[in-house]
């Protein structure tokens, strides 16, 4: 728990540290805090989960400095090796071998060679439904800012999560945290932000 060693890749002839893109740091640093709260088992579903929150909240940190959610860069990890465009896409996980909904749920051996039952494959499913919730609009508007989606999902994973919760688990506790982050708003609006998470995760499968 005191040091993190990123690596480096080939990058044009040169070795470029994984360390200079932020949305890798952040995806890491994440980590740390789903250990520290729920725990998420890192295995299968859960596991899956478990990388997909730090893509969330990587994602969300390295576009902090972009005004508009329409000029996001949706792809973890891009610029950092000459062999690969990127590791994951939130806006289309298929463009890296990865689900994005659940009827395509890979079930793979848990174990080293299955990438411990998917966790990096099936984490696209997931991320999908939260880029759904980033981008949805209302009217041309978007219906959430960047920090209401992520105080959605920090308190999702501190206080509605633990070791082996699932996708559904992650949508039931979304909702519970947009309907108490959002209570004192006029009713209309309450229902288009709740109503918005609850579309997100039905558009990718997880009910």
């Amino acid at each position: 728990g005191r040091q993190m060693v990123y690596g480096q890749a080939d990058y044009k002839g040169k070795l470029r540290s994984l360390a200079a893109s932020l949305d890798v740091v952040a995806h890491e640093f994440f980590h740390g805090v789903t250990e520290s709260t729920a725990q998420l088992v890192y295995e299968m579903e859960s596991g899956a989960l478990n990388e997909s929150y730090s893509d969330i909240f990587g994602t969300l940190i390295s576009n902090d400095a972009i005004k508009s959610v329409d000029g996001w860069n949706w792809l973890i990890g891009d610029g950092l090796s000459s062999g690969l465009v990127a590791f994951r896409s939130m806006k289309d996980p298929t463009l890296y071998d990865q689900p994005k909904h659940m009827r395509d749920y890979r079930k793979l051996p848990n174990n080293s060679n299955g990438d411990w039952g998917g966790v990096h494959v099936n984490s696209g499913i997931h991320n999908h439904a939260a880029y759904l919730m980033m981008v949805s609009k209302r009217l041309g508007r978007f219906v959430f800012t960047p920090a209401e989606v992520a105080a959605i999902f920090y308190l999702t994973i501190t206080q509605h999560l633990s070791r082996q919760s699932t996708f559904a688990d992650s949508r039931r506790g979304a909702v519970l945290a947009a309907r108490s982050l959002f209570r004192k708003l006029p009713p209309a609006q309450f229902t288009r932000k709740v109503g918005a998470v609850e579309r997100a995760f039905t558009r990718v499968g997880v009910a």
